[in-house]
């Protein structure tokens, strides 16, 4: 994350970064929370992310779809090459800064186990609350071993 806001880099590469820590992020949690057959069938990548922000009991339509949409829109551009001319205004980039900083950050809470409430996007004024939950059954083990 810390590559993500340092002096001098670009905007456009300091939100490519946080894309890619977070698709990082949910392609680990689909594939130790969802079955092969669940995965199977889905047919895009918004019901894979979908059932998993649901089988870790956060909230799918008020944050995380919002965070998959501001994914969306500016990871393949911003992953394949840079327009000259911004196809987007500033102030949604930093909206999409602030939901996936703020994704990444939840998901990194529930896998620790916090409870209480967060920031979901400090610019949009969005805060969310953790439930505890009890430990979730993987589909696949998480191996502790370093």
């Amino acid at each position: 994350m810390r590559d993500a806001n340092r002096k001098g880099t670009a905007f456009e590469i300091r939100l490519i970064v946080l894309c890619s820590i977070l698709e990082g992020l949910m392609n680990g949690r689909l594939t130790r929370f969802l079955s092969g057959a669940e995965r199977s069938v889905c047919k895009a990548r918004s019901e894979l992310w979908q059932k998993t922000v649901e089988r870790l009991r956060l909230d799918w339509t008020g944050l995380f779809e919002s965070v998959h949409e501001s994914w969306n829109i500016f990871r393949n551009p911003l992953a394949h090459g840079f327009r000259e001319e911004p196809e987007h205004s500033s102030e949604t980039m930093f909206n999409a800064y602030s939901r996936i900083s703020g994704a990444i950050y939840i998901l990194l809470a529930r896998d620790i186990g916090y409870s209480g409430a967060m920031a979901a996007s400090i610019l949009e004024n969005k805060t969310t609350l953790l439930e505890p939950m009890p430990e979730l059954p993987s589909v696949v083990p998480l191996n502790r071993e370093l």
